[in-house]
């Protein structure tokens, strides 16, 4: 008989919070065709940056936004004329040692064609 006392005291606590959480959640902005609810691309002229997605402000939204964020403007093309850097060159692999001595034979023999070359070409001038 004691068995079913301990079932009944049991584990029903913990089930509750989560319960709770759920009902303390907004449900997520309706997705509707409505133009007032359309977000608007600006500018920060600070950052010199676009504020787009969920950070940028609604249409309807938008005087109080603006007159909020002084440093803000409505976003027609400022960044077209910002010429942004090259892209960091990535990191390149080190060569294995064999590769290094092949590199290192390679750029020895390519020296010294280069100086028979100079030399075949001095002795050349020389007689004429």
């Amino acid at each position: 008989s004691s068995g079913g006392g301990g079932r009944s005291s049991g584990g029903g606590g913990s089930s509750g919070g989560g319960r709770k959480r759920d009902r303390e959640r907004k449900p997520p902005e309706p997705k509707e065709d409505d133009p007032d609810r359309e977000r608007v691309l600006i500018w920060n002229n600070t950052r010199q940056c676009k504020v787009f997605g969920m950070n940028a402000p609604m249409r309807k939204n938008i005087e109080e936004y603006l007159r909020t964020h002084p440093h803000c403007e409505l976003y027609t093309d400022q960044d077209k004329d910002i010429v942004k850097p090259p892209p960091a060159p990535k990191h390149k692999r080190k060569k294995s040692r064999k590769e290094q001595e092949k590199e290192r034979a390679e750029r020895k023999e390519r020296a010294a064609r280069e100086e028979e070359e100079k030399l075949e070409g001095d002795e050349g001038g020389e007689s004429e």
